[in-house]
């Protein structure tokens, strides 16, 4: 399980070579297809990606965080709320490194409230906040839904 968390969130040191310009977008993955990601990064560096570990075809968020200063191991609740005002209880993310977390088991539940969103969702965790659009989130964010075997 280390493995996969750090395949993931090395992810996210990729980010220098996606060109977003603030839209969703492919991710870069490894090239012998255990993982599907899409995600969405920030003009600061701060981003969002959902993963799809194709193996065990299990859902994950990672959320990159620049200001942030977190302990490695330690757990955080992370919340998402839709712009029409859904939210659940917050979910529970592990910090993988001082300004990365991901969330694993409940991703699909944060997921759902994103794509209840019309124009944009928030996610807070550890005192930050920030705000994703939605526009073309569900189409770009579909094939890693469906590499896990799900979809919108």
């Amino acid at each position: 399980m280390l493995r996969v968390i750090a395949v993931v969130v090395g992810l996210l040191g990729f980010t220098s070579s996606v060109a977003m310009g603030a839209e969703w977008g492919p991710w870069p993955a490894p090239k012998d297809g255990s993982f599907a990601a899409a995600g969405f990064k920030h003009d600061d560096g701060g981003a969002l990606v959902i993963v799809c570990n194709t193996r065990a075809r299990l859902i994950s968020i990672l959320i990159e965080e620049p200001r942030a200063r977190w302990n490695k191991g330690a757990t955080m609740s992370v919340t998402v709320r839709s712009d029409n005002g859904t939210e659940l209880k917050p979910s529970t993310g592990v910090v993988t490194g001082p300004t990365q977390l991901i969330v694993q088991e409940q991703a699909t539940w944060d997921l759902w409230i994103m794509g209840k969103a019309n124009k944009f969702f928030a996610t807070g965790v550890g005192g930050y906040a920030r705000i994703f659009p939605t526009a073309n989130f569900k189409p770009i964010t579909a094939p890693v839904l469906a590499a896990c075997g799900d979809r919108w």
